[in-house]
């Protein structure tokens, strides 16, 4: 992990944003604060690319292709404002379908898979309309990633990658209460990378994570 590159291109604002995150959630977990605890399980289809900011000439394009996210969810709810604060681990495939041509104006290249597995940790700020039984809710906050592999048309490609992400996320969901302790949800997401993820000097671009999730799950309240 290459964090030395990160305080080197002015990143020590996104640890500050995160630690700011997380002295809320511990402040959420405070007895004198937080209403009700839930927890459950997440996961769903996450469709993902990588952006592009740069001056290009190689004709490279990078499209949209499929896969999945999971992992665990952990709900704090912030006495009876509707706010509540969110943590899930979660692993994650992302990267895109690569059209790499011999010369820029080629024609019906072949799209060759570049997928990278990451264990990632958004920690969102949540915010609920109780409507009864149905809750809509809107979700924001950073997401932080660490990369675990990545492969390109089967070959190993890790090295061309920073180990670390950065993200912002938002989306937006529906809770279904079933029972007073289990609730059902489905929700849409945008992730949009802010962290320049390649690591090769001689690349004219800098690369970005981004994809669009549609998931869903059970959460069960602790009290």
């Amino acid at each position: 992990m290459k964090t030395s590159r990160s305080y080197e291109n002015g990143w020590l604002p996104v640890v500050r944003t995160l630690a700011l995150f997380l002295a809320l959630l511990f402040w959420a977990f405070q007895p004198s604060v937080f209403s009700q605890a839930r927890v459950g399980v997440i996961g769903g289809v996450n469709l993902s690319d990588l952006r592009q900011h740069g001056a290009d000439n190689s004709g490279v394009e990078y499209n949209m292709r499929s896969s999945f996210k999971a992992g665990l969810i952990a709900e704090m709810a912030i006495g009876n404002s509707g706010f509540s604060i969110q943590a899930e681990p979660m692993y994650v495939q992302k990267g895109a379908a690569v059209k790499t041509p011999f010369i820029k104006s080629e024609v019906d290249v072949p799209e060759k898979d570049l997928r990278m597995n990451y264990i990632e940790l958004p920690i969102l700020a949540r915010y609920s309309l109780d409507l009864g039984a149905f809750r809509p809710y809107a979700v924001a906050g950073p997401e932080i990633g660490w990369m675990l592999s990545a492969k390109h048309a089967g070959l190993d490609v890790k090295s061309d990658f920073d180990e670390f992400d950065f993200l912002a996320t938002g989306g937006l969901g529906l809770d279904v209460e079933v029972t007073d302790m289990v609730f059902v949800f489905a929700e849409g997401r945008y992730n949009y990378g802010l962290y320049n993820i390649s690591s090769v000097k001689s690349s004219p671009i800098d690369l970005y994570n981004r994809g669009v999730q549609i998931m869903g799950g059970v959460k069960v309240g602790l009290w």
